[in-house]
């Protein structure tokens, strides 16, 4: 008689492959909306400095337009993560795609020097503003178009 002790072994988890997997995905996502998201920024802020520097006085403009740059590219990264995702896990990816790309940009930015004119608490409030923004992006991202059905007669 043989023994059969593989029919006594206890099942593999099945969860914790797909689980890994997913967190695996889901680190992707993060990574590829934060990349996007600096990429939208470089071409936001080129094309902002270009519409500067058309202007009369070029310094008019420049803190509205570098805050627009910041905010339309943390839209788009939180757009781009959650659409990598498979448009699952909208406030986890666009809140951690918001962090990463936030201390991204704190990171580029302290290697350009700036004037002590500015207050912190207002800096940090307007860093925070990313990560709603991004939020917002990876919900917008989770939109589907609605299919027309046409009635057949």
């Amino acid at each position: 008689m043989k023994n059969t002790s593989s029919s006594h072994k206890a099942p593999k988890n099945p969860h914790s492959s797909r689980e890994r997997s997913r967190i695996g995905g889901l680190i992707v996502s993060i990574a590829t909306g934060a990349g996007l998201g600096l990429i939208c920024f470089f071409l936001l802020i080129l094309i902002f400095s270009g519409l500067c520097l058309a202007l009369e006085n070029p310094h008019s403009l420049t803190f509205a337009l570098s805050l627009a740059a910041i905010y339309l590219s943390a839209l788009a990264a939180g757009f781009a993560s959650v659409r990598k995702n498979h448009k699952c896990d909208a406030l986890l990816c666009g809140a951690l795609t918001g962090l990463t790309f936030m201390l991204a940009l704190c990171a580029l930015l302290l290697l350009i020097p700036t004037g002590a004119e500015s207050a912190p608490s207002n800096a940090f409030v307007l860093r925070i503003l990313v990560l709603p923004l991004s939020i917002a992006g990876s919900f917008l991202g989770r939109v589907q178009k609605k299919v027309k059905r046409y009635k057949k007669f």
